[in-house]
């Protein structure tokens, strides 16, 4: 493969950043998300039900950990299949049950499925997440400077004192910094609110995978809400690349960007509790753009033990395409691994 190929050739593991697409279709029902039915079936929501209450009364532990994480994994792909976008982290949770984690990993692990039935019990609730859109995310030359704003309305939870949002990147687009420090300076990051009563103050997390540092933790930008809350219904408006200080805009990546999305995570409740808002459909939809070919390469595992059959993985699939050519986008192929993990 020659040079210019590989810079034109975007290899994106399934479950990183085509979130849309689920592992199985066990549970799941032909209802789609807003439509008035239950997209799962009655022995699933009885399920997820009981881990809503199990995670309640006790944290997730090395003991728990594999159960809890196949019943959140098939949740998970039963709202991925009504039409639902499920994360960076919805998919990759079937790992923890089809590979079972101990000693420190057990930790790590129990405490992403504690955080993913938080995350997917907001989801369930019509509202909760809100609504983002996107002023403009192009077309934009390579290298020049541009400003884009992305708005975010409260649904039915707004974002109480300590909550907020964490304004972050992705790892592998080479755009210009963002900074909150000087309005005349090239990247210069702010927010602004509908609420008057909302003030919001600069904060730093350390962020990790590909949204922050892919191989450590990195220094991201956080706006958090420090005086008031924000009440449903209010909003916010990030602006990258504010000129109102004189300022030249954002510098966009190396490579032509006819759709630039940028990922956007809020706190609900001030817990430290990221949840991130949709975006990935735009993100290979932008790919695309930029003249990259999509290809999906997943683990299927669940064929070779007997869970769904290749037929199943194909309709899932079919959903998967369908739903990146209506956001403008296109997968230009799909490779999975059947095989037992035992073969």
């Amino acid at each position: 493969m020659t040079r210019a190929t590989t810079t034109r050739l975007s290899l994106l593991c399934v479950c990183a950043i085509v979130t849309l697409t689920a592992c199985t279709p066990a549970g799941s029902t032909e209802f789609a998300l807003g439509d008035g039915g239950d997209y799962l079936d009655a022995e699933l929501r009885t399920a997820v039900e009981q881990l809503q209450s199990d995670v309640a009364t006790a944290p997730t532990d090395e003991t728990t950990v594999a159960e809890r994480a196949r019943v959140i994994a098939d949740w998970a792909d039963a709202y991925a299949l009504a039409g639902g976008e499920v994360g960076l982290e919805g998919p990759r949770v079937r790992l923890r049950a089809t590979l079972p984690p101990s000693g420190p990993a057990a930790r790590r692990a129990s405490a992403d499925v504690d955080r993913l039935v938080r995350e997917f019990t907001l989801r369930d609730e019509a509202g909760a997440l809100g609504a983002l859109e996107a002023e403009s995310l192009g077309p934009f030359e390579a290298r020049s400077y541009a400003t884009l704003r992305q708005t975010w309305t409260a649904g039915t939870r707004g974002v109480p004192t300590g909550g907020g949002f964490w304004v972050a990147r992705h790892f592998n687009a080479n755009f210009g910094p963002f900074q909150t420090n000087d309005p005349a300076g090239e990247g210069y990051v702010t927010l602004a609110t509908s609420d008057g009563d909302a003030v919001f103050s600069v904060d730093e997390i350390m962020a990790s995978g590909p949204h922050g540092g892919f191989r450590a933790p990195q220094p991201a930008l956080v706006f958090r809400l420090t005086t008031g809350e924000l009440s449903p219904g209010e909003s916010v408006t990030i602006t990258y690349g504010d000129t109102g200080g004189g300022g030249p805009g954002l510098q966009i990546p190396s490579t032509s960007s006819a759709r630039m999305p940028l990922p956007l995570y809020v706190d609900l409740d001030g817990s430290r509790e990221w949840r991130p808002l949709p975006g990935s459909l735009d993100a290979i939809a932008a790919l695309c753009d930029a003249g990259f070919r999509v290809i999906v390469v997943s683990d299927q595992s669940g064929i070779g033990r007997g869970l769904f059959s290749e037929a199943d993985l194909t309709g899932i699939h079919r959903k998967m395409t369908e739903a990146a050519e209506a956001a403008g986008g296109e997968i230009a192929a799909i490779y999975y691994c059947p095989h037992h993990p035992d073969d």
